[in-house]
């Protein structure tokens, strides 16, 4: 059945642990399903204490059962979209965006789009061992009471059963389109954001408006086609529903005026026919969420493969021995660099340089181990990267990014970011290190200053000290800046530079400023895809 994705159990033993649950739960709601009915024909035609206090009962645990069913499809659907959430990150960690996924669209995917995952679970998961187990039951309840009825409902099933096929087969697509659309709008919308100021200075928001408009509407037309059918299929199921009672309601009727037929059994029958398709209407409302969580599982398959961190070792020491860069190739698609050798010793400086867009900055991120290598290796002493734990080779590093982030909290809060159980007098000391010590204190409330939006009451020489101070408190091993005094004047561009040289952990500066690779004890030049490593020579 559509609900059923073999793949998937086999992948999370979660929802097979779930579905073996709910089929339990599905047996002991049809035994009480049947036991109810019959129960309650004998009551309406020879009424008992017995029958009245078992009647009782059964309705007791039937409401137990349909409580336990909501919280264990709502406990489990919260703890996957936690789990696909992970391996969504841990894929993007190790892979890094690339491609063509944007951060809208990847935002989107993990936040809206993992949310089908709990329509799947709540829904047609949720229902398939029910629809599976009760209609047989009730099936052989109905042949042991009357067969000719049971023959009605043995016709009549298999029709449901081919029309959620067919739903499921006119729906995949369209899920697919659908979804798409989504992460469509939302790459857009972020795009239009973010560039919000510079598109007004240009005179173009009302032509980044429309496309966003035409996407949204494109959206919208895909999501209703969708529902429009799922909303039809749901009429079809609730028609051949009301014909099968109807067929078995009618003779049921005549066959007791004639006396052919006992009014205890004619109301079981009566009461048990439509729990035969209830499951079955249930698993078709819930259909199309069988294709959607498809949809999106293909979706975070395209942005990067889980890691399983576990299998990882933790990161060797890094002071003994050097960081060995052996026949690497970088780039996203398709290689920026290649054939780059060289070593990083412990306590060495470096610069990285080379014109624009020739891969330094690829380079660095494949370092820092945001992007895997398309050939060739990174070693840590005799240890390859790919084989240590992500997680502990960050422990290792400080990385501060041409363009720091800064959130709109606090100085203190920023800068936790890099060690957040960290001491305030390692918080002091990293700010001393990043020569920002003296304008936190100047600030209104010293370290507790908020910030606010992208801290822009800051200069960018305050900001970008803060953003070194952030990877200082980590106290790295190794310390990867990528153009860290672009946009600076001279004299910030050498206070930054000054607090670097102090510190005693290997560096690697990507930089265009004579200035700047002239700190470097050895220069790496990347150009024409190639990589040379020679000593500092000034002009």
């Amino acid at each position: 059945m559509g609900g059923l994705d073999r793949d998937l159990l086999k992948r999370y033993p979660l929802l097979r642990r779930f579905l073996i649950a709910r089929g339990l739960a599905a047996s002991a709601g049809a035994a009480a399903t049947i036991t109810q009915a019959v129960g309650l024909a004998q009551v309406l035609t020879t009424p008992t204490n017995g029958t009245l206090v078992l009647l009782g009962a059964v309705a007791v645990a039937r409401v137990a059962l349909a409580w336990w069913d909501r919280w264990s499809a709502e406990a489990a659907a919260g703890e996957w979209k936690h789990i696909l959430r992970v391996e969504a990150v841990a894929g993007l960690r190790a892979r890094g965006l690339r491609g063509s996924a944007g951060a809208g669209s990847v935002g989107t995917l993990l936040t809206k789009g993992i949310d089908a995952a709990e329509n799947y679970v709540t829904g047609p998961l949720a229902a398939l061992p029910d629809a599976v187990v009760t209609p047989v039951a009730v099936l052989g309840a109905l042949f042991a009471l009357d067969w000719p009825s049971a023959l009605v409902v043995v016709v009549t099933v298999p029709l449901v059963v081919l029309l959620l096929a067919l739903v499921g087969t006119y729906t995949r697509d369209r899920s697919a389109h659908q979804l798409a659309e989504l992460l469509r709008l939302g790459s857009q919308f972020l795009e239009a954001v973010s560039g919000l100021i510079t598109l007004r200075v240009l005179g173009r928001e009302n032509h980044t408006a429309q496309r966003v408009r035409e996407v949204a509407d494109a959206h919208r037309v895909a999501t209703v086609r969708t529902l429009r059918w799922a909303f039809l299929s749901s009429l079809v199921l609730e028609t051949i529903t009301c014909l099968s009672v109807a067929l078995i309601a009618v003779p049921v009727g005549f066959r007791l005026l004639e006396g052919s037929l006992t009014l205890a059994v004619g109301l079981a029958v009566l009461v048990l026919v439509p729990e035969a398709f209830r499951p079955l209407r249930a698993l078709g409302a819930g259909f199309h969420a069988a294709e959607d969580i498809r949809a999106v599982l293909a979706a975070l398959s395209s942005t990067g493969s889980a890691v399983r961190v576990q299998d990882r070792l933790p990161a060797p020491p890094l002071t003994p021995g050097p960081i060995s860069v052996r026949d690497l190739a970088v780039g996203f698609d398709k290689p920026v660099v290649t054939g780059i050798r060289f070593e990083l010793e412990p306590g060495g400086r470096y610069a990285l340089v080379g014109p624009s867009g020739s891969g330094k900055t690829t380079l660095l991120r494949t370092i820092a181990g945001l992007l895997p290598p398309l050939a060739g290796e990174i070693r840590l002493g005799d240890t390859p990267l790919g084989a240590i734990d992500p997680r502990a080779w960050n422990r290792h590093l400080g990385v501060v990014p041409q363009r720091p982030h800064l959130f709109s909290g606090t100085v203190a809060e920023n800068i936790y970011i890099g060690l957040p159980d960290a001491a305030p007098d390692r918080l002091w000391h990293a700010l001393d290190q990043a020569g920002a010590a003296d304008f936190v204190r100047a600030l209104p409330a010293g370290p507790d200053t908020p910030l606010g939006d992208r801290a822009l009451r800051l200069s960018a020489g305050e900001r970008q000290r803060l953003a070194l101070a952030r990877a200082l408190i980590r106290t790295p091993a190794v310390l990867l800046l990528d153009e860290p005094t672009a946009r600076l004047d001279v004299t910030t561009e050498t206070a930054i530079l000054d607090a670097v040289d102090r510190l005693p952990a290997t560096v690697l500066v990507v930089t265009h400023r004579p200035r700047v690779a002239a700190r470097a004890d050895t220069v790496i030049t990347i150009a024409d895809g190639q990589a040379a490593v020679s000593r500092w020579q000034p002009c």
